[in-house]
């Protein structure tokens, strides 16, 4: 956990910081769901650190859970009782978009101009991000960390030289031949993680390489650590009893990270994916939120009719400010979220137009979208699901946003559509949109809606459909 204060120029001033070792890992069972063990030792961690972020409101606030609740699944279970426990939400992020933060994080440590490797090993994952000055250009994420890798190939906690090449093996193996985009095409190496700062901590402090990470260094750090037999038994300057225990590990992937993508030297950083995470949500309330260029970029790579979508947009928000307060929708977040909802609702219309909206939702739910987390991109994902069609809540549970995404939210959106269907470049009449008895109630201009006998037949189709989740819809 880290805390920080944020000055008028977006500046960041770190003003605390805390770290428990928990592992959650290291909980993971064959079948992919996660200990009771494990469970309890999270809960613990995270009810401590509640206190400490009993005073932020949401808005000062992220907290994100990585590889380990990507894999599990009992992730939603575990999520429910942490969440609980914290008191503040906590956002599932996809492998590329941990890479994306674990960069930004970097950055604020790391300040020479040009190219630049950057290397994080966590405890279930390996981030390698290329990029230049603050921008990534290039990001992937692979399941290998030195929790797993430590379980996996040193799992009595024996440390041998066979031990130690098959985890360096199985790691060259885990890189692949994708990585030739990375090598020759930076100038600077630097590693972000606890594992990494904790080998450097140890060549520099035992003597074994005063210039730090290199390729000999750690291949005489690997020779010392077969020394101790033992991964308990691990005596290294800057070295604690709970890292020494998954050291092995992540000594094998740092190794076949420097060995595969020709390191000659690398620097270790002291700030990674925490302090990405607050550049981020400082950037999101100065400098422009990342996730409306990601929506963005979607709408050019999709060809989406952005001049049809901003008109539904337009009406949808229009909907949205004149029944929020009695509907209890007044959020900053929802009402975020129905706004890219209307500009992406066609987003499927590359597939074709039958099942559209089916297509869409896919497409959001499963690709890598920057500065979103999984959860953001599956409660979009229902709402352009829920545009067209069927207004089945079964449907959209399936989904498991875990967000909480309102079907009246979805309503305003299908209205939105519903009215725009001529796709007409001509503005729509102002119309009045109201709350009563928890129905929706739409006044239009007297005789526009005899001229539209399409649209009322739209509408009536809408108040049919609305009835399955139990909301009601009337116009005039």
């Amino acid at each position: 956990m880290v805390l920080a204060r944020a000055d008028e120029e977006g500046r960041l001033t770190f003003i605390d910081r805390h770290k428990e070792y928990v592992r959650l890992a290291g909980g993971l069972n064959t079948d992919n769901e996660l200990s009771k063990e494990s469970i309890q030792r999270a809960l613990g961690c995270l009810s401590r650190f509640g206190e400490r972020l009993s005073e932020l409101g949401p808005s000062q606030v992220r907290v994100v859970g990585t590889n380990t609740l990507r894999k599990a699944r009992n992730s939603h279970e575990f999520l429910e009782l942490a969440e609980s426990v914290l008191g503040h939400r906590i956002d599932i992020i996809s492998g590329l978009e941990e890479a994306r933060l674990v960069y930004k994080g970097v950055c604020c440590d790391f300040d020479r101009a040009g190219s630049r490797l950057v290397v994080d090993i966590g405890g279930g994952s390996t981030e390698l991000i290329l990029g230049t000055d603050m921008t990534p250009q290039v990001l992937d994420s692979l399941y290998m960390g030195c929790v797993s890798w430590t379980q996996r190939f040193f799992p009595d906690g024996r440390i041998t030289k066979k031990a130690q090449e098959s985890a360096f093996m199985a790691a060259r193996r885990e890189l692949g031949s994708s990585m030739r985009r990375y090598r020759g095409h930076f100038q600077f190496a630097v590693g972000s993680s606890g594992t990494i700062n904790a080998i450097e901590r140890a060549l520099i402090g035992s003597g074994k390489s005063p210039e730090g990470i290199t390729p000999e260094a750690l291949l005489r750090l690997e020779a010392r650590l077969r020394e101790f037999e033992h991964n308990e038994s691990i005596k290294l300057p800057g070295i604690s009893l709970e890292r020494s225990q998954v050291l092995p590990g992540g000594l094998a992937i740092l190794r076949a990270v420097i060995h595969t993508l020709q390191v000659e030297q690398m620097t270790a950083s002291t700030t990674a994916l925490r302090e990405g995470l607050l550049v981020d949500m400082v950037g999101r309330q100065r400098t422009g939120d990342v996730r409306s260029r990601t929506v963005h970029q979607l709408i050019n790579r999709f060809q989406v009719d952005m001049e049809h979508a901003a008109r539904v947009r337009d009406t949808a928000l229009d909907l949205y400010e004149q029944v929020a307060a009695d509907w209890e929708l007044a959020d900053s977040e929802l009402r975020q979220l129905l706004e890219w909802a209307a500009e992406l609702h066609e987003i499927g219309l590359f597939m074709g137009y039958s099942g559209h909206h089916k297509h869409g939702s896919y497409v959001l739910a499963h690709a890598d979208l920057a500065g979103f987390s999984r959860q953001e991109q599956r409660a979009l994902a229902a709402m352009v699901l829920g545009h067209r069609g069927r207004f089945s809540a079964a449907r959209l549970e399936q989904l498991r946003p875990r967000l909480y995404v309102p079907y009246r939210l979805i309503l305003l959106l299908r209205v939105a559509v519903r009215l725009h269907r001529r796709r007409s470049p001509k503005p729509l009449p102002s119309f009045r949109a109201q709350v009563k008895d928890k129905a929706l109630i739409l006044t239009f201009p007297e005789g526009w809606l005899a001229k539209r006998p399409l649209t009322v037949a739209d509408l009536e189709l809408e108040r049919n459909r609305c009835r399955e989740v139990k909301l009601q819809l009337e116009f005039g």
